[in-house]
């Protein structure tokens, strides 16, 4: 089947991306690839999806129903088969368009296709988008990429796959994330602001350099400026029509608080929407305390992208990202 259609056609077809992440996780569970369950029953039980895609194509054709789905697309990019998961609400009903969520996981040196879904995936997070009535959509961005690169184009994907198969209110697309997720949800919406109505992070990282533990200066100058593009420290700016919504524990182990604190700091400063909750005795792993929060369930329905924003405010390195609202910058 990918061989027979032109590659555009090939990258459109959900059953055959699903038959394909079949093979390669029933590859990666007998190869010894972090299977969560018996290996060779994980296998047998992914080579009965791609078997039931040869012996009916329209089988695996994605059907939006409510409920939780795990499902894939093949990267136009390098024609891999990769996952996402969608969870579709109760009171959707194709007719009117329900906001969005996009949810970016977090870093585990193990994971892989065949395990990121217990890995990863927050049933609290599920009920949260149930009980608001929103879409949610989680990429896998190839795993640890910080949802930067290759990572970044998976997630911008799976937002357009979903806005195409669903009926979503583009004006309410929310992105958010856990560790490096968040990360990924403050640059990635620094990038392309235009896209979305508001931010929620749960001990995310907003300064490479503080991370590292290494002043900027010490860094060669063009590291300087990749880092400068890929991380949202120099572009907050951007999000001036962006609210955003942070938790982190102060007792966090793995990333320091100051992250966060600098993160809600720089946005005031700037005069920017912020709502900053500190867990004092919260560790890395708040994520269902922040999900849960009323104030960010509160605050959620009322996020909406602007229609044509009086002032915009837009800072990119790279034609790469050219674009803020009403303004595409055509040459540097």
């Amino acid at each position: 089947r990918e061989r027979a259609v032109p590659r555009a056609e090939a990258c459109d077809d959900a059953g055959l991306a699903r038959a394909r992440l079949a093979l390669d996780k029933a590859m990666l569970s007998i190869g010894g690839g972090y299977a969560v369950g018996d290996p060779d029953e994980e296998a047998k039980r992914e080579l009965a999806i791609a078997a039931k895609y040869a012996e009916d194509p329209a089988s695996l054709e994605p059907k939006p129903t409510p409920g939780f789905h795990e499902m894939a697309y093949l990267s136009d990019i390098d024609l891999s088969p990769q996952p996402y998961l969608l969870y579709i609400p109760t009171g959707y009903d194709g007719q009117k368009p329900m906001p969005l969520l996009v949810f970016l996981h977090g870093y585990a040196f193990d994971l892989s296709k065949t395990n990121w879904i217990e890995y990863m995936y927050s049933p609290s997070l599920q009920g949260v988008c149930e009980k608001l009535g929103f879409v949610l959509a989680m990429p896998y961005g190839r795993s640890n990429t910080e949802f930067m690169g290759v990572g970044e184009s998976d997630v911008l994907r799976v937002i357009d796959i979903v806005k195409r198969r669903l009926r979503i209110d583009e004006s309410r697309v929310v992105i958010s994330g856990a560790s490096m997720g968040g990360s990924g949800a403050y640059t990635i919406a620094c990038h392309r602001p235009h896209l979305f109505a508001g931010i929620f992070a749960v001990t995310g990282r907003v300064d490479y350099f503080a991370w590292m533990e290494r002043p900027k200066e010490r860094f060669p100058r063009f590291k300087q400026v990749q880092v400068d593009t890929d991380y949202a420290r120099d572009l907050l700016g951007n999000l001036l029509h962006i609210p955003v919504f942070i938790g982190h524990g102060r007792l966090d182990h793995l990333l320091n608080v100051e992250q966060s604190r600098l993160m809600a700091r720089l946005l005031r400063e700037l005069g920017q929407a912020v709502d900053y909750v500190e867990f004092a005795d919260g560790s890395h792993y708040i994520w269902s305390d922040v999900f849960e929060h009323p104030r960010l369930n509160a605050a959620l329905p009322t996020w909406r992208v602007p229609d044509m924003p009086a002032k915009v405010q837009y800072r990119t390195y790279t034609l790469k990202y050219p674009r803020a609202y009403w303004v595409n910058i055509d040459e540097i």
